[in-house]
């Protein structure tokens, strides 16, 4: 059942040069894509979205997601919390989160909807501890293939892809490896993952992955899609967000 939740319809899309100003008390955190996904307390929104959209939000606290409003295109615009899609206009419902995890939003390349707004509940639990400074590494490394693969904070990327293309990819801390956008050639253009390929729409989900593994990605001469992302929640909770490094959770 939808409930419709006015307060976000004249949200404005912010630049995503804007950096947002993390606080010991927030309890989501926009990692990537904060120009279609905006933070609102402990809500977090994209309405009258458009085509291609995507972010990926941090939970920082315990607790349990609902949607106070969902209104996307079904099967196509999704939101994917652990293994589970959401779409059409049957939102979350109270899915229990732990801290230190996170969650998807993707649009495809056509027909759009009123959009999403998702709360978390931390009724009961504390938030996470907030990190002490320290030295941080990014979490993903580009070994070879620039220009083919793009690493955007803790995600890699090969979209709208083209021919013969290839990369390799160093993951560079243990974590679990998942893919909220995944779509290449069935046959013949794999994204290779410790020695398991994955192609056509199914990439990694929740992979477990180890420090130094490394990823591949190859594609042949003929036939292309529109592509794939897959990101890496790192099981020490420290996220690069945006070019930039920062201790997200502890």
């Amino acid at each position: 059942m939808k409930v419709y939740c006015p307060c976000f319809r004249d949200v404005q899309h912010v630049s995503s040069s804007h950096k947002h100003p993390y606080t010991k008390t927030q309890a989501l955190v926009v990692v990537e894509g904060n120009e279609h996904c905006q933070v609102h307390g402990d809500c977090v929104s994209d309405v009258s979205y458009g085509n291609s959209e995507s972010c990926t939000v941090a939970v920082l606290a315990s607790g349990t997601l609902s949607s106070t409003y969902f209104e996307t295109e079904n099967g196509f615009d999704y939101i994917t919390i652990g293994a589970t899609r959401y779409s059409g206009t049957m939102g979350p419902e109270r899915i229990a989160v732990a801290a230190n995890t996170h969650f998807y939003w993707n649009s495809d390349t056509s027909i759009t909807a009123s959009g999403w707004t998702v709360c978390l509940d931390r009724s009961g639990v504390q938030d996470a501890p907030w990190p002490s400074s320290r030295n941080l590494a990014a979490p993903l490394e580009l070994l070879s293939g620039e220009g083919v693969c793009e690493i955007n904070g803790n995600c890699v990327e090969s979209l709208q892809y083209g021919n013969r293309e290839h990369c390799r990819i160093l993951v560079a801390e243990t974590g679990r490896l998942s893919s909220p956008v995944f779509n290449t050639e069935p046959c013949c253009d794999f994204v290779e993952v410790d020695g398991q390929s994955y192609s056509g729409s199914v990439g990694p989900q929740m992979l477990s992955v180890s420090e130094n593994t490394e990823i591949s990605w190859n594609t042949d001469g003929s036939v292309v899609r529109s592509g794939w992302r897959m990101c890496l929640e790192p099981t020490n909770g420290v996220y690069a967000v945006a070019g930039q490094l920062s201790s997200i959770a502890g």
